[in-house]
């Protein structure tokens, strides 16, 4: 079911604004533009981000003058404005648990799924085609890498939103991306959304359902610089099932939820992210030297570190992870925060506190709240930097 999160009337009757992404540089202002479209000196770009538990597409109107040598483009998120007289993000959203369809590698889409869905990806490019969209980026995430026949099955998806956009389209570029190329577009996304340099002293840290991914831009490396991830297969759902397999034991009555918890059982599963984490960073070394420099900044991304400020984590560091543990590790789903991802409450708090013991013990994680990779679709100035998988 798509759904849009604005009212969508005669274009004749809407003004439009935009809120400005710099390259480097402070966010901007909104401004007025005319009927839901890009002014001059921009091209119309669709992007759209395809992730575990759902798919979004929003339109970006890029600056046509970006500087050749930068790695951000300067945009700007096309608004429209509501009944109520409010302007609000053109966003086009439908939930689809693509994560449940393929629960483990080399799991596939089903042809019925398939089916099922490609059509509501084709309605986001539909959508598109209504702000007369002249490019589009595509990616889908962690569920498409996992999946057999994931490359397959978003082809197939890409194949539909292109029969849409045909014949006005100028440029189509739609893949699975490789996790490393989601950690570079979370990267850019924060880097845009906060007005700060590619080559600044960031750390991005996003975490999914079933991955996670640490960014940095190593500028000690040759050629002037490239990005570092860590790539983790750790996410809030995956880690979930990790410690009700490995943890929890053959006697726990649930197949999933780790709760309710022992103290010894969190401290375990806190360890156990720990050691991950050690092993991950030692195998990248800008990473792991980036969170030990009192110059860097965290910046957090994805539904997890979200979930953990929005829920009574104020500041995402470790002693108030390790206290709000102590307040819920032994409480049942029910009465824990987080409605229907109420299980991974207790196990959120041992992945972030295990992987922020080893990354960075004496930082706090800002909540980077609007950035993401489909913030990075929009200002990544070269779509070369972007790993296909």
């Amino acid at each position: 079911m798509i759904r849009l999160t604005l009212l969508l009337c005669s274009t004749a009757l809407i003004l439009a604004a935009c809120e400005t992404h710099s390259g480097g540089l402070a966010n901007g202002t909104t401004t007025a533009l005319q009927a839901a479209a890009c002014g001059p000196n921009t091209d119309t770009l669709a992007v759209i981000d395809v992730g575990s538990s759902g798919q979004t597409m929003q339109i970006a109107c890029v600056a046509t003058n970006t500087a050749g040598n930068s790695k951000l483009q300067n945009f700007t998120w096309l608004t429209e404005q509501t009944a109520g007289g409010s302007f609000e993000k053109v966003e086009v959203e439908s939930d689809i648990d693509f994560g449940a369809a393929v629960l483990d590698p080399g799991d596939i889409f089903t042809p019925a799924f398939i089916q099922g869905h490609k059509a509501e990806f084709a309605d986001l490019c539909t959508e598109a085609k209504k702000y007369s969209a002249e490019k589009l980026r595509a990616v889908a995430t962690a569920a498409f890498r996992r999946a057999g026949n994931g490359r397959q099955t978003f082809n197939e998806f890409a194949d539909a939103c292109r029969a849409e956009l045909d014949p006005g389209i100028q440029q189509f570029d739609a893949m699975v991306v490789s996790q490393r190329g989601e950690g570079i577009l979370e990267y850019i996304g924060v880097s845009s959304e906060q007005g700060l340099p590619i080559a600044g002293n960031q750390i991005v840290w996003g975490i999914g359902s079933n991955s996670m991914q640490i960014t940095v831009f190593d500028r000690n490396s040759a050629n002037g610089g490239a990005y570092e991830v860590v790539e983790s297969q750790f996410g809030a759902d995956s880690f979930s099932h990790y410690v009700i397999d490995n943890i929890k034991g053959d006697d726990h009555p649930y197949d999933n939820t780790p709760n309710p918890m022992s103290l010894i059982e969190y401290k375990n599963s806190r360890d156990h992210a720990a050691a991950r984490a050690l092993q991950e960073l030692d195998a990248k070394s800008a990473v792991k030297n980036a969170g030990l420099n009192d110059a860097y900044a965290i910046y957090g991304v994805g539904g997890t570190l979200k979930y953990l400020i929005d829920r009574g984590v104020r500041f995402v560091n470790l002693q108030n992870i390790g206290d709000t543990a102590i307040d819920r590790y032994d409480l049942e789903d029910g009465d824990l925060p987080g409605g229907p991802f109420a299980y991974q409450s207790v196990t959120n708090l041992a992945l972030v506190y295990g992987y922020l013991s080893k990354l960075a013990p004496g930082k706090s994680v800002t909540k980077a709240p609007d950035a993401g990779v489909i913030d990075g679709l929009a200002a990544a100035a070269d779509w070369n930097d972007i790993d296909p998988y």
